[in-house]
């Protein structure tokens, strides 16, 4: 029987938030691309583009499409959409122009390529060819 349960367990939380948190100095990099047009994965010019804006708690399904950490680390620039967060109002906007990067848009096509049996590589894979 463990002496001090509330320190095992404090001490398990910790070593898991530290496994899925986010480095500082990679979130430095990451506003630093951000602002200066320069994928920070990639180190090449990024293009503007106006998405659409999604509204709404996103969640990670764990097996299908590449993890959050996949994306962050190997494409981050990818997205053809931006995250509005959950509330939404009547005059919300419903599109946002955000910063692009071609080699990461590659890299994702070529994660898809590589997970054929992935429910959402399907899907992009049907969005793309429709």
């Amino acid at each position: 029987m463990l002496r001090y349960p509330i320190l095992y367990i404090s001490a398990i939380l910790l070593l898991m938030s530290a496994c899925t948190s986010i480095p500082p100095s990679y979130d430095a990099a990451y506003q630093e691309a951000y602002k200066n047009g320069i994928c920070n994965v990639h180190h090449v010019q990024m293009h503007k583009e106006m998405v659409p804006i999604i509204y709404g708690l996103l969640i990670e399904e764990p097996g299908v499409g590449p993890s959050s950490k996949t994306r962050l680390y190997h494409f981050p620039f990818a997205d053809k959409y931006s995250v509005g967060g959950c509330d939404v109002m009547p005059n919300s906007p419903k599109k946002e122009l955000i910063f692009v990067c071609p080699e990461c848009l590659s890299q994702e096509q070529q994660w898809i390529i590589k997970h054929p049996r992935d429910s959402w590589a399907k899907e992009r894979l049907k969005n793309k060819n429709a």
